[in-house]
């Protein structure tokens, strides 16, 4: 959604941004939760991705993840052979609820900084002994052990004006043995319990790491002998019984007055250049509002296949490329296509000459209402093979209220709509092979 409070964008900080922080700013990385969310006391933007941290770093002794390196990233991280525990990495990266167009955009360091109860880079980091260095306004850096940074929901021991520099993980705690759980009420939903355990080989330690998002109803005697009967094995398994207490001694306060709209005209320097988008292989030079998102610019500018829906990047209408790349345009600052290639529906093919994913949702059809359809198609037309396989997992940050999926299902394995009734056997689809089931 469109941040309106927002007056102005530092799109160049210097290599120690906190020099220019100032109250009202918020450091930007992927911007997926800030775009998602009305962000009442926000007046500045400070764009991290600008400075180009390393994403990823192998060292002899620790590894290390820049903090606004990408989920996609992490998830593509190909280990060494001898990293027992680098399984989790993966596993942890699965278990978010976002779609894998929020995984092109999202940071590590974000939804450590979010500090939400089961997030599943927070589990990730205590199971696995990191540390996370932090930079202060005044140019000091401090270290802390990933156990000790959450101190509640959406609580943590950030300063203001602190940011987040790197997550360091230990190369002996990835050489461990390990076991996971989630436990959700959905297959694919939010986790509510993330538990791993890790164990060094040939030693008789046992660590248990879980974290869970609390239910007020749920009993204080229970939550309380839980903590206890664990409390011999390690400091960290009281890190999630913790997180509930800190919580509910410290509920979140109300949210303040929403202020009024502020929609001021971009201001530039003089003699900075305008920003340039190359849409659909058409070139723009426009300015958008700071805290403009890329689906109202993208239909300022004329493409209203881009669809206005959750302002939140979970129904996936508003999908487009970002230099190929399939985005949720809702939750993607529109400055960060200056440059760059965005596609749209309109841009994937012509009435005349349709693209192949195009032409397989009209013979299905896979559409009904066709709200949702622009969004389906410019997911579809950039899915692999293996995520075709998963299609629920694969089309989860997209939603239709109309179809039941079963017809968008056919669409995207190129199943025809046209059935053939012939005396002597049951209808059959006329063209292409239904495949059983899978949602």
């Amino acid at each position: 959604m469109d941040i309106t409070t927002i007056t102005d964008v530092i799109r160049r900080p210097p290599d120690r941004p906190g020099d220019v922080w100032r109250p009202g700013d918020a450091w930007l990385a992927g911007g997926t939760w800030l775009f998602s969310a009305e962000q009442p006391d926000t007046r500045r933007l400070v764009d991290l991705n600008a400075l180009g941290w390393t994403s990823l770093e192998v060292g002899a002794t620790h590894f290390g993840v820049g903090a606004t390196c990408t989920v996609a990233e992490l998830y593509a991280f190909v280990p060494p052979d001898n990293w027992r525990a680098s399984h989790l990495i993966r596993v942890s990266c699965e278990y978010f609820l976002s779609s894998f167009k929020v995984w092109n955009s999202a940071t590590v360091g974000g939804n450590i900084c979010m500090s939400l109860p089961a997030g599943p880079m927070i589990t990730l980091a205590v199971a696995l002994e990191a540390s996370f260095t932090l930079w202060a306004t005044d140019g000091t850096v401090r270290t802390v052990d990933a156990c000790d940074f959450v101190t509640g929901d959406h609580q943590n021991v950030l300063e203001p004006g602190e940011v987040l520099r790197s997550i360091e993980f230990p190369v002996h705690s990835l050489t461990k043995r390990h076991a996971h759980r989630r436990f959700s009420l959905t297959h694919l939903g939010r986790s509510t319990i993330f538990m791993i355990a890790t164990q060094t080989p040939g030693a008789d330690d046992f660590h248990l790491h879980h974290h869970r998002r609390h239910h007020p109803s749920d009993p204080a005697d229970v939550r309380h002998d839980a903590g206890r009967a664990l409390s011999a094995t390690s400091r960290r398994l009281h890190f999630g019984r913790q997180l509930v207490r800190r919580s509910q001694r410290n509920p979140r306060p109300p949210p303040p007055p929403r202020p009024p709209l502020r929609r001021r005209a971009p201001k530039r320097t003089h003699g900075e250049p305008v920003m340039s988008y190359t849409v659909n292989d058409r070139q723009f030079h426009e300015e958008p509002f700071p805290g403009q998102c890329l689906r109202t610019f993208l239909r300022h500018l004329g493409h209203h296949g881009v669809k206005k829906g959750c302002d939140g990047g979970d129904c996936g209408a508003c999908t487009v490329w970002l230099d190929g790349t399939p985005i949720h345009s809702c939750i993607t600052p529109a400055f960060r296509a200056d440059g760059r290639a965005v596609t749209t529906i309109e841009g994937l093919g012509t009435p005349e000459d349709l693209h192949p994913i195009q032409q397989q949702f009209r013979d299905a059809p896979g559409f009904q209402c066709g709200f949702c359809t622009a969004g389906m198609i410019m997911t579809s037309a950039a899915l692999t093979d293996a995520q075709i396989e998963d299609l629920p997992r694969a089309l989860k940050g997209n939603l239709c209220r109309c179809t039941g999926y079963r017809s968008i299902e056919d669409a995207v394995n190129g199943v025809g709509a046209v059935e053939v009734a012939l005396p002597d056997r049951p209808s059959e689809p006329a063209s292409g092979r239904r495949r059983p089931p899978t949602w």
